[in-house]
């Protein structure tokens, strides 16, 4: 009897754990929405008159080779360097939000199944 209390016991310290986890996560979760939904992740992709060119994962590829070509002849303060290390950051910092948010969503999922086996396994 004493250890089917400590085992309850345990799973509820478990649970609530997870719990916190989830919430910790779910915020993490809403605070990369929040700046992903602040980035333009269309941002250089179409051209003047308004035609797709090119995914976001294509132009960041296709300006990191402009950049070594800028690199031949201009230097680091130069406008146009200032300009396309800057678009390349930001084309940067969408896709690690996108990863991080991939990441976060699948830890999130994986401790919500814990807690339900450990609530199956104690209700």
């Amino acid at each position: 009897l004493q250890t089917n209390w400590q085992l309850l016991n345990r799973a509820s310290d478990e649970a609530r754990e997870l719990k916190r986890l989830m919430t910790t996560v779910d915020g993490r979760i809403l605070a990369l929405e929040s700046r992903l939904a602040q980035l333009d992740p269309h941002a250089g992709t179409f051209t003047s008159t308004g035609t797709a060119i090119m995914s976001p994962a294509e132009r960041l590829a296709s300006l990191r080779a402009q950049r070594v070509q800028l690199q031949a002849r201009y230097l680091e303060s130069h406008p146009d360097m200032i300009r396309i290390n800057q678009e390349i950051a930001s084309l940067e910092g969408v896709a690690q939000a996108r990863e991080s948010l991939r990441d976060l969503a699948a830890t999130l999922e994986a401790r919500r199944m814990d807690l339900a086996a450990i609530q199956d396994r104690y209700s």
